[in-house]
């Protein structure tokens, strides 16, 4: 059942044209406090493939990884329109 649901959303979404987003990606703080988890846990999830919101790439030297969380993957993901917000307190102040 869940899962008749979730294609038919997915479908509906499909046609419906999505909503214009500034230029960029999505913070992680943003994306994590929207998914209700840690940004290392986000970071993580995107990592291993269990979060499909854009991409994760590390750098061989430092070991420290690079992302790219995409507006659009977000929104067909949560229903969550980034609007540029580059902190945490600027979600707050949406509400």
């Amino acid at each position: 059942m869940s899962s008749d649901i979730d294609r038919v959303l997915n479908e509906l979404l499909e046609k419906v044209k999505p909503p214009e987003f500034p230029p960029g990606g999505v913070p992680t703080e943003i994306a994590a406090r929207v998914y209700g988890i840690a940004p290392d846990t986000l970071r993580n999830q995107m990592e291993q493939g269990m979060i499909g919101i854009g991409h994760i790439t590390r750098k061989k030297k430092r070991g420290q990884r690079q992302i790219y969380i995409s507006p659009l993957k977000l929104y067909k993901d949560t229903g969550f329109i980034w609007r540029g917000e580059k902190k945490v307190e600027e979600l707050e102040e949406r509400k």
